[in-house]
């Protein structure tokens, strides 16, 4: 990870920077910001809910 200041020109009127580091090998950012938002808002749980669950796809075939 290398640190950067990263420009953001969609603001306007004035251009907005920001610090933050960037992944050489993949290209990924991350800043305060970022890791703060993944702590707030974790992956997403996949599976089948509790319950009752029935297909709804019309394609599909018990």
């Amino acid at each position: 990870m290398v640190e950067e200041t990263f420009v953001d020109l969609q603001v306007s009127p004035s251009v907005s920077s920001f610090s933050g580091w960037r992944c050489m090998i993949c290209g990924e950012i991350l800043d305060p910001i970022i890791l703060q938002n993944r702590t707030r808002h974790p992956e997403p749980q996949y599976g089948v809910p509790d319950g009752d669950w029935e297909p709804t796809h019309p394609g599909f075939e018990s």
